[in-house]
């Protein structure tokens, strides 16, 4: 089934397979405003916005509890990364679209550092592309990433992330479906 989750800061291509999130969470996520702009740091900015934090926990008491706390849990693991000094500018995107690909994606690899596996999934690196795009991944981490990467030997060049796109332009604000509480 290909479906887009708001449990992602991404937009997903339809090359990713996804599990769906309750309706319930994403609608509240929807609903949540921001100020944060849909920029590189985007994540980092959701991650410290305490009054739509706020906003998403009230809306979240109608929801089913268990899939709150699912939710949560993926959140508080995505803020984490963000929390972390960067060894390199945009290391902290380029993490979390790994623990994205892992949690979301039906691919049979469970470490985001386990090359051997990952070569071998077909739509890794087309997956990891759609994610470095949607989160604004910065060119230089998207470069150190590929260093890695080139331990496949399919693996292909990925191009820099366009900050913005059109959808961008219409929505400063990016994407309504945020994983962060």
């Amino acid at each position: 089934m290909r479906i887009t989750t708001s449990l992602l800061v991404i937009i997903l291509g339809t090359a990713f397979t996804v599990v769906a999130e309750d309706k319930c969470i994403t609608d509240c996520r929807k609903a949540a405003p921001t100020d944060c702009l849909f920029v590189e740091g985007y994540q980092a900015c959701i991650c410290k916005d305490q009054k739509r934090q706020h906003a998403v926990a009230q809306c979240f008491k109608k929801c089913d509890q268990e899939e709150v706390a699912k939710a949560k849990a993926f959140s508080d693991k995505i803020c984490k990364i963000y929390e972390q000094p960067e060894e390199y500018p945009g290391q902290d995107c380029v993490e979390a679209c790994g623990v994205d690909l892992i949690r979301f994606t039906k691919n049979k690899c469970k470490n985001t550092s386990d090359w051997d596996c990952l070569c071998d999934e077909a739509t890794y690196l087309d997956d990891i592309q759609y994610c470095f795009d949607g989160r604004i991944c910065n060119a230089h981490a998207v470069k150190k990433w590929d260093e890695q990467c080139k331990k496949c030997k399919k693996c292909k060049i990925l191009k820099a992330t366009r900050p913005w796109r059109i959808r961008n332009l219409v929505d400063p604000q990016g994407p309504s479906h945020i994983p962060v509480i």
